[in-house]
């Protein structure tokens, strides 16, 4: 259960910033079906990823979304490197797989670490 800190904070600054900044994606849990939530998106950059094959580059975004999804049961979210199938996220008409968890609940947020769907053929 939340402090009353916590509840304060999130009713003055964590709802109201998804209201303004955020947009709808559809987040799909793996192995749930598809919820459309609010999420604040730092849009398309690049990043380097090395294996086997050396150094790659891929698009990768970033989006922070409420911890209060996560509580209520609307988002769990399941990185890809935990094994076996990640949540996917679309946005703007592309998938996204989630790669990591950046930060769990800090100020009632979320912050994931999405690359684009070509990463996991690779």
């Amino acid at each position: 259960m939340p402090s009353q800190f916590e509840a304060d904070f999130d009713a003055a600054f964590t709802s109201p910033g998804l209201d303004v900044f955020g947009e709808t994606i559809a987040y799909t849990p793996n192995g749930g079906s598809v919820r459309n939530i609010s999420a604040v998106v730092a849009r398309e950059t690049r990043a380097p990823v090395y294996n086997e094959t050396g150094r790659n580059f891929y698009n990768t975004m970033e989006i922070h979304i409420s911890a209060d999804d996560d509580v209520s049961g609307v988002v769990t979210p399941k990185e890809l490197r935990n094994g076996g199938d990640a949540d996917t996220c679309v946005i703007d008409g592309q998938t996204w797989l989630l790669q990591r968890v950046l930060e769990r609940n800090v100020a009632g947020m979320h912050h994931l670490l999405l690359f684009d769907e070509g990463i996991a053929g690779e």
